[in-house]
């Protein structure tokens, strides 16, 4: 079983979405830009207490897309406000 993300879809790319949390909380976050076959989704980056992020190709579960919705994961970003990691 996969895990669910609940962070919430955004019309931003990745890059814009860290950069508009780069004045937050200075706290760990997550996010990603998912694919569900059809289309690509951003993930907005949001507090994680896990801390544990899934890789590139990772399969996931991403309730923002609809219930039990899965989704591959196509790029990550972590860290905190300021100081992000993009893989």
């Amino acid at each position: 079983m996969s895990r669910n993300w609940s962070n919430p879809v955004t019309q931003d790319t990745l890059e814009e979405a860290c950069e508009r949390l780069n004045n937050s909380e200075y706290v760990h976050r997550i996010g990603m830009v998912v694919s569900d076959g059809d289309q690509e989704y951003t993930l907005a980056p949001q507090h994680d207490s896990v801390g544990f992020a899934p890789r590139p190709g990772d399969i996931i579960e991403a309730s923002a897309l609809g219930l039990g919705k899965r989704a591959t994961v196509v790029r990550v970003a972590q860290g905190y406000p300021g100081q992000w990691q993009i893989i």
